[in-house]
């Protein structure tokens, strides 16, 4: 299973934004992850685009691991590394 992220070290530097959508391919868990201060421009540029496994990002990050139990359509918020996440009711992909 993976995920996608906006880079290892996105603008920002920390992943403060994820949501669940379909996923594109079997292997693809549909999560993505981004620091929130990504423009649509560089977003739309696939060499921004890193595909990491769940491991990878847990081992990086073990607040992960509840978020990453939602189903398609939840997503999550954080200010700040190392904060809980929020569940973003009023949200739509």
């Amino acid at each position: 299973m993976w995920v996608e992220i906006t880079e290892k070290d996105p603008p920002g530097g920390i992943v403060r934004w994820m949501y669940r959508e379909e996923g594109d391919h079997a292997e693809d868990c549909g999560w993505r992850l981004i620091s929130g201060e990504e423009d649509e421009e560089y977003t739309d540029n696939p060499g921004n685009i890193v595909i990491l496994s769940v491991a990878e990002l847990i081992d990086g990050d073990p607040s992960l691991v509840e978020p990453l139990k939602g189903g398609i359509g939840a997503a999550y918020e954080r200010e700040h590394f190392g904060e809980s996440w929020t569940r973003v009711e009023d949200w739509e992909s």
